[in-house]
């Protein structure tokens, strides 16, 4: 009775497993600096030196006076010569008043006046006799400084992240096989009673 050889072949696979590991990139700006300068002010304010000359009193020495400083003095000395005429006068009418005490006034009064018409003594020396009066006024410098400011202001950049996941790939190579043939081939196979007495027939 023919038999049957069940022939399997099998091919085992090999697992390949390739990985690229992930890849983080990060990147980090520069922070950015805004400068805003002001600059610094200097102010001078200077007021000149001054000689001042004043010639009026050498000039009024010499009868080179302006009609100004001529009126002045004219009414000055017309203010004098008025006051002194009015103290004599009350002086010689008080005289008068006491008669009694002063035997002869008249003649007292002629002995004091008698040297207002008398020739008067002239001088003669070099004019002007006074010099200018020269006055010094100092300058002056003012300086203000207004010092300049330098305002600085950060603006800061974020950082910037670029992630690439990494990868696994798993393969099987080459891929797993099961071959199965079936080969018929003679047998020699006797079937035997079992248990009660009862044949078997296995075939494969």
């Amino acid at each position: 009775m023919p038999t049957v050889r069940i022939n399997i072949e099998t091919t085992h696979a090999a697992i390949q497993i390739q990985s690229t590991p992930a890849n983080l990139k990060i990147s980090s700006p520069e922070p950015q600096l805004n400068l805003r300068t002001e600059q610094a002010k200097l102010r001078m304010r200077s007021t000149l030196p001054k000689v001042e000359i004043d010639q009026q009193q050498a000039f009024a020495e010499t009868g080179n006076m302006s009609p100004l400083v001529n009126a002045r003095d004219f009414y000055k000395s017309a203010l004098h010569n008025g006051v002194r005429a009015i103290g004599t006068i009350v002086n010689e009418g008080l005289q008068f008043l006491r008669v009694e005490q002063n035997k002869n006034p008249v003649a007292s009064q002629a002995k004091i006046n008698r040297g207002i018409n008398r020739p008067k003594t002239i001088n003669v020396r070099a004019a002007p006799a006074s010099g200018p009066d020269i006055g010094v006024r100092s300058g002056r410098v003012d300086i203000r400084i207004q010092p300049g400011q330098v305002a600085g202001r950060f603006s800061l950049q974020r950082p910037k992240m670029d992630y690439m996941p990494g990868k696994v790939s798993v393969q099987l190579v080459p891929p797993p096989s099961i071959v199965i043939t079936v080969d018929e081939v003679a047998s020699s196979f006797v079937p035997q009673p079992v248990g009660g007495g009862q044949a078997v027939n296995a075939q494969l």
